[in-house]
């Protein structure tokens, strides 16, 4: 960091090693796509049902599953349809030629999840909570992208960034965590029982948003730089305020988020 403010080391550079010293840090809950996210195939789905599935979506893995996410059977490769001989694919099923897949715990720190991704061929792991239910999926995707930012290809024409500038702010996706909008856009909440843009926004409506809800984000309060722990606390950096934009279902899926300059916050 130092090195980068006086000019000593490129400003790409300095992100990429900041990135990578704080993957370690990161947990696989942290890394996942969230199950809400996941494109998935029954169990008695065919070859041909995998085939337009990725058609459909662009993906190349999906998790096959019994009934629901919670009960995950193995994962297939859209490769492992021309396995199959053509006049079979209609009425060969997924679950004939599903692979095993890894599975983690939520809490596993990001060098270990790294390390059982790429133990699989298929490069990617189911993350299980505490409950033993399935949080997400995490791929070697997922890892790469938190150190050199998002990876696009061919297939992604339908994908937005996570973070687009919009005036003086920010068109961000609700599945955003807490450190990355610190990270991109400056802005700190205080710690809470959520773990994205959008559960915060949730915390703090105090129930389920709707499309055009205003909210003034809570910030986090720090001590003075004696840390007295009497001393008294105050924000820091400006105030923002967040509109949500779209919902999916009963997730944020976008929201504007905007920094309040005095005369704003006064209005």
């Amino acid at each position: 960091r130092n090195s980068a403010a006086q000019g000593a080391l490129d400003a790409e550079i300095a992100t990429l090693a900041r990135r990578s010293l704080q993957f370690g840090e990161l947990t696989a809950a942290d890394l996942m796509t969230p199950r809400v996210t996941i494109d998935s195939l029954e169990r008695t789905d065919t070859v041909i049902d995998l085939i337009r599935a990725s058609a459909r979506t662009g993906h190349s893995r999906f998790p096959v599953v019994d009934g629901d996410l919670d009960n995950i059977l193995g994962i297939v490769h859209v490769k492992q349809a021309f396995t199959v001989p053509a006049k079979v694919r209609a009425t060969t099923t997924v679950a004939a030629i599903a692979r095993p897949i890894t599975v983690v715990p939520d809490s596993l720190d990001g060098d270990a999840v790294m390390a059982r991704v790429k133990s699989n061929g298929l490069q990617v792991a189911v993350v299980i909570d505490e409950y033993g239910g399935t949080a997400g999926i995490v791929t070697t995707e997922d890892a790469i992208e938190e150190i050199v930012g998002r990876v696009t290809d061919e297939h992604d024409t339908g994908e937005t960034a996570d973070i687009t500038t919009d005036g003086d702010g920010f068109i961000c996706s609700g599945l955003l965590r807490m450190d990355e909008l610190d990270a991109e856009i400056g802005y700190r909440a205080p710690d809470g029982e959520y773990e994205t843009l959008g559960g915060l926004l949730m915390a703090t409506l105090g129930r389920i948003p709707t499309v055009g809800d205003r909210v003034e984000l809570p910030q986090r309060q720090d001590n003075s730089e004696d840390d007295d722990p009497t001393a008294p606390s105050s924000p820091q950096g400006p105030e923002w305020v967040a509109t949500v934009l779209q919902m999916d279902g009963r997730r944020v899926d976008t929201v504007r988020v905007m920094p309040i300059v005095a005369g704003d916050a006064d209005e």
